[in-house]
C-alpha cells in the first residue's frame, strides 16, 4: 500500500511540473549549407551567422512572442511569432507569422523562421537550441536553414515587451502597509512648571493700645477751704 500511494505522489508530482520558458533568451542562429563528401557522407558548412533574440510568454503549453534578427540594433528584423510546448519532452516549436519592423539594407530579403528547440538547464543557466527552416516573404522560396543557440538573459539589446513588464509588476508584491515608526528622540519635551512659591501671609496689623485714663480722686473740703482762702 505504501508502495503504491509513492508511485502514485511521483505520478502527480511529475505531472504537475511545468517548465515556463517565459522571458528574455538571446544568442545567435548560424545559416549553413549541407554538403556530401567524397564518400557520401553529409557535412554542414556554416555561411553566416546573426544574432538572434526571442522574448517569450507562456501560457499553459502555448506561447507568443517576439523575435529579432539583426546584425546590429539598427540593422534587424521584427517577427510576431507562436509557438508550443511540450512539457514532457521540453521540446518547443516556434513559427514567427510575419515580420513587423524591418531596418535593412534594399539588396536584403526578409525571411520568416520555424525553429525546433530542446530546453536544458545546467547549473544556473538555462538554454535553448535546436535548428531552424526559413522562407522568404515576398515569393515563398527557401531562404536556407542553419543552428539556434540562445540563453536566458534579463536585459534586452531593444526593450522590453509590455507583456513581460506587465508579467513582472503582477509577480511583485504590493509594499505592506506598516504605521509610520514613531521616532521618540524627536518627540518635544514637556514644558515643565515653576515650582509653586507660597505666598507670604500678610503681617498683623499691630494693635496699638489707647493709654488707659487714670480717674482723680475728688477734692477734699480742707483742700477746697484752702483754694478759696
Amino acid at each position: 500500500m505504501k508502495t503504491f500511494l509513492l508511485s502514485l505522489f511521483s505520478v502527480f508530482s511529475l505531472s504537475g511540473f511545468s517548465q515556463d520558458v517565459t522571458g528574455i533568451w538571446r544568442g545567435y542562429f548560424n545559416q549553413v549549407e549541407y554538403v556530401r563528401d567524397e564518400e557520401g557522407n553529409k557535412i554542414a558548412i556554416p555561411r553566416e551567422r546573426y544574432k538572434f533574440e526571442v522574448q517569450l510568454d507562456q501560457q499553459n503549453n502555448r506561447m507568443k512572442g517576439v523575435t529579432y534578427s539583426y546584425l546590429s540594433t539598427v540593422f534587424y528584423g521584427k517577427a510576431v511569432a507562436s509557438g508550443t510546448f511540450n512539457a514532457k519532452t521540453k521540446k518547443i516549436i516556434l513559427d514567427e507569422l510575419k515580420i513587423v519592423e524591418v531596418k535593412m539594407s534594399g539588396f536584403s530579403d526578409a525571411c520568416i523562421m520555424q525553429c525546433f528547440l530542446q530546453y536544458s538547464r545546467s547549473g544556473d543557466e538555462e538554454f535553448l537550441e535546436g535548428t531552424y527552416t526559413s522562407m522568404n516573404v515576398k515569393d515563398s522560396t527557401n531562404c536556407g536553414r542553419g543552428t539556434v543557440f540562445l540563453r536566458r538573459v534579463v536585459t534586452s539589446d531593444f526593450y522590453k515587451e509590455p507583456f513581460l513588464v506587465n508579467k513582472e509588476k503582477e509577480a511583485t508584491p504590493p509594499p505592506a502597509n506598516t504605521p509610520p515608526k514613531t521616532d521618540l528622540a524627536k518627540k518635544p519635551a514637556s514644558p515643565v512648571k515653576p515650582p509653586v512659591v507660597a505666598k507670604p501671609k500678610n503681617p498683623a496689623t499691630p494693635v496699638v493700645k489707647k493709654p488707659s485714663t487714670v480717674a482723680k480722686a475728688p477734692a477734699s473740703k480742707k483742700q477746697l477751704n484752702s483754694k478759696d482762702s
